[in-house]
């Protein structure tokens, strides 16, 4: 992976729409005292899948039954990310027919402590971003991987995995290739898979049931619709992409992928936390902002990078986890203010409907009513509140059966739990 500081429509026109809608009025408006609707019935795409990532070094050792427990059951993570290794750090690979095990066996003891937390837990490997030692030297040339030799090399780690006992559920074959040397194209993503699906018969291990791609740095949808218009689609079943906050987030090549994407479902793979500054509140508004960039799109799986659960940063990724998953978005609509400084999303689930609201530069925001469009609210609504040192919890004032208010200073990232019914919704 890079460092994250970088600067980085069919579902999708009506969840662009909605998601522009979402923010606000157009950049320069003044904010006003008003009314923040939400739709609990208008849900949009189920976010299905959070992952927790074990490529960084010294992550799969670190992954004990207890913290296993935590992630799985307590932050309702679904997905293991893995490593399938190159040339640097952990040779695992050096020649054809060749896997050293013992490279492998933090992560085979991971594997084991995640699944006897969550017995169904998806295991997700992934190729793992060496620069130029991502790919062993037997398995490329001077134009990059050769996909006969690159399909032998993934035939061993797949085979290797299942003699321990496990069979991978989603193969990533390409990571970051603009960083790695690999020169995957999608002619070349067709030959690998069509020849790992031969080794598969021939050596009688289980093929992935779905390949993810392309897992690019920046969401790279030429690629992909080359791919399908070449009439190779069915050898990708899901849509991956890296997607780097900051103050210059490709939001276009974001909604031309998701549109590229047809029916297949679209994954952030590696979930950034913008900058350096671990708690940086900047950073927080950002990497909530890419996250949000998201899930109007359709997206439905994330797998974090650097997943924490401690300090503000820690936090809050503990809590959009937590009151994420298994969530519809829903549609929400304010009159606040521009995009970047009052930005808020509701996400339902069986828990109720969680308002996330980021207040940066708007004034005055403890008039605004929180108004349910149907129904009504089922209990009292709790609230956590992060400022640049820490949180604070509390409860909303009720106004009304379906209505409440609550404090938003500047400055200031806040959750809200509304207790509602978690039947019925229709899509749009």
């Amino acid at each position: 992976m890079k460092t994250c500081n970088r600067p980085r429509l069919k579902l999708r026109i009506v969840a662009m729409l909605s998601a522009f809608a979402c923010l606000g009025l157009p950049p320069g408006a003044t904010a006003v005292a008003g009314k923040i609707m939400l739709y609990p019935e208008e849900q949009r795409q189920l976010i299905s899948d959070w992952g927790y990532d074990i490529k960084q070094d010294g992550k799969a050792a670190a992954l004990s039954p207890e913290f296993a427990r935590t992630l799985f059951v307590e932050d309702r993570m679904t997905c293991l990310r893995l490593p399938i290794y190159g040339n640097l750090g952990h040779p695992a690979h050096p020649a054809d027919g060749q896997v050293v095990a013992s490279h492998y066996a933090p992560m085979l003891q991971a594997m084991t402590n995640a699944r006897a937390a969550r017995a169904n837990v998806i295991l997700f490997a992934s190729k793992k971003l060496e620069e130029r030692g991502s790919f062993p030297d037997w398995v490329v040339d001077a134009k990059g991987v050769v996909p006969a030799r690159y399909a032998r090399m993934l035939a061993d780690y797949l085979g290797f995995v299942q003699a321990h006992g496990f069979a991978i559920d989603i193969l990533g074959i390409d990571n970051e290739m603009e960083y790695n040397h690999g020169a995957i194209t999608p002619a070349k993503q067709r030959e690998i898979v069509d020849d790992l699906r031969s080794l598969a018969r021939q050596r009688g291990f289980t093929m992935p049931r779905h390949l993810i791609g392309p897992d690019t740095f920046n969401p790279n949808p030429g690629w992909l619709s080359t791919l399908v218009q070449s009439g190779w689609g069915d050898r990708l079943d899901m849509v991956g992409t890296h997607y780097y906050p900051g103050p210059h987030r490709p939001q276009q090549q974001l909604q031309r992928l998701a549109q590229a994407a047809g029916s297949r479902p679209l994954w952030h793979t590696e979930l950034h936390w913008q900058g350096k500054a671990a708690d940086g509140f900047e950073a927080a508004r950002e990497s909530l902002a890419a996250f949000f960039d998201c899930t109007g799109q359709g997206f439905s799986g994330f797998a974090w990078w650097d997943y924490r659960r401690t300090g503000v940063k820690g936090g809050i990724e503990k809590a959009l986890t937590q009151s994420t998953a298994n969530s519809h978005p829903i549609r929400l609509v304010n009159g606040v203010t521009g995009p970047g400084q009052f930005i808020m999303r509701a996400f339902r689930n069986e828990a109720g409907i969680t308002v996330w609201a980021i207040n940066m530069a708007v004034p005055n925001a403890d008039s605004f009513r929180f108004e349910l469009a149907s129904g009504a609210i089922a209990g009292n609504v709790g609230y956590e509140q992060w400022t640049a040192s820490g949180s604070t919890t509390g409860a909303a004032t009720r106004l009304a059966q379906n209505a409440f208010t609550l404090k938003l200073p500047i400055k200031t990232i806040t959750k809200m739990v509304v207790p509602f019914p978690s039947a019925g919704g229709k899509r749009s």
